[in-house]
């Protein structure tokens, strides 16, 4: 199955998360985020996230921690790691991400 990167939106109401694909120990999304929109810090208890910056720059909060994020870095926050994300640029900012379910 193939999907396009370029049909998702950005939202004004906040940020969006569009999948685009599902399965029982996988989940692949996209975060889009405009300028000052952000994402609250939570945790994925029994995943392993994995995110990539292909879009702008922002940055992730992980731990407390703020790191930025520029297209092409890539990122892995643990179970149990504290995790936000804030785009703190001028322009929109958009993260490839991969969650899946440790064994």
């Amino acid at each position: 199955m193939k999907k396009s990167l370029e049909e998702i939106q950005y939202k004004d109401a906040g940020f969006s998360m569009d999948h685009l694909f599902k399965s029982k120990s996988e989940k692949v999304f996209v975060l889009s985020l405009k300028p000052n929109q952000t994402m609250p810090v939570h945790k994925h208890p029994g995943h392993n996230l994995y995110l990539l910056g292909y879009g702008g720059e922002g940055s992730f909060l992980i731990n407390g921690e703020t790191h930025t994020c520029k297209q092409g870095d890539v990122f892995s926050v643990g179970p149990d790691d504290e995790f936000g994300v804030n785009n703190d640029s001028n322009d929109n900012f958009r993260v490839f991400a991969i969650m899946s379910k440790m064994d």
